[in-house]
């Protein structure tokens, strides 16, 4: 591998003054080699011969070179060439190869003789990678790619856009998983908006809450419950950190009175949300709530208003996955 970065420089041209310039030769001389900048921890590129006038061009890696210098240290027959003997006035120039442009790979054909600051594109990932001193390194490319066509051989935190789901996604290497970190528009959100249309009755009293069993679904994702039902299970590779906002709509015919209240149930934990005495009816609550997969959540109802009371029309339910 070349030390250090590759030292690229306009206008830098001449011809040996080596009489002749052997195959062996660690160094050539020119009196246009001031033209070079300084070359130190770094390396830059010539090309003998370019022209081919006295045989095949040779490549060779300017490894020492000092200002106003008319001699350089180089390595010799370096990207494919052969060190051979060039007579004196051979023509030389300090010209980009193929190396030096973004070459298209794949994860497994990148450069075997790399350089710090070589770019390659891997079309196998479809990203771009970066190589700095002792390795490749991936770069902040995010790629364009469908639910279908993600890529094969993903690395650790790589970004793509789904299309067709309108969804980003991000790669984590421990689970060796996708896992969806944002959305572009409404279609690409993960969660479920759920109503209850026909009406409920709440008993009086009942002893443990009623679960809401949700009859009409207006949007699910990704299958978190059947209609009806009364509970939502969190989906394989979904665990995250979810909203719930709830609305309950208890037709009480004047005041609500007694022990009430709402449930946002868990089988780990319930977090309860009294009704005040003073309730006339709409009863909304708010909550962020952290689920792994497999994980169930449900909407409990308890009232002692002293009978009976449905729930009906305009209670609904808005569950959202926020975060990971």
């Amino acid at each position: 591998m070349p030390n250090g970065s590759r030292i690229r420089a306009n206008n830098v041209y001449g011809v040996t003054t080596d009489n002749p310039l052997t195959a062996a030769a660690a160094t050539f001389n020119s009196i246009s080699l001031p033209l070079l900048p300084v070359v130190a921890s770094a390396h830059a590129v010539i090309v003998l011969d370019p022209k081919r006038v006295y045989g095949d061009p040779e490549i060779v890696v300017v490894t020492v070179h000092t200002a106003a210098s008319t001699v350089a240290s180089i390595l010799r027959g370096q990207y494919g060439t052969s060190a051979r003997s060039h007579p004196q006035g051979t023509a030389w120039a300090h010209v980009p190869i193929n190396e030096d442009w973004v070459q298209i790979v794949t994860s497994g054909t990148r450069p075997s003789n790399p350089y710090e600051g070589q770019m390659v594109y891997e079309y196998d990932t479809h990203r771009p990678v970066q190589r700095d001193n002792t390795q490749w390194l991936p770069g902040g490319h995010v790629s364009i790619v469908t639910s279908g066509s993600r890529p094969a051989n993903p690395y650790a935190g790589q970004v793509v856009f789904e299309t067709d789901t309108d969804r980003i996604l991000t790669r984590d290497a421990a689970n060796a998983n996708w896992v969806r970190t944002g959305w572009t528009t409404a279609a690409g959100r993960t969660g479920v908006r759920l109503r209850r249309v026909a009406n409920q009755s709440i008993p009086n009293n009942g002893g443990a809450p009623t679960s809401i069993s949700w009859d009409t679904e207006d949007f699910d994702s990704d299958g978190f419950i059947p209609t009806p039902s009364t509970t939502i299970t969190i989906p394989a590779g979904l665990g995250g950190l979810y909203s719930a906002s709830v609305l309950v709509n208890l037709q009480a015919a004047a005041v609500f009175g007694g022990r009430s209240f709402v449930d946002f149930q868990t089988p780990a934990i319930t977090w309860r949300c009294p009704i005040v005495p003073t309730f006339e009816g709409i009863f909304t609550a708010s909550i962020t709530i952290a689920f792994a997969a497999g994980d169930t959540f449900s909407i409990g109802v308890f009232q002692t208003s002293g009978g009976a009371v449905n729930i009906g029309p305009s209670t609904r339910l808005e569950f959202n996955r926020i975060g990971a």
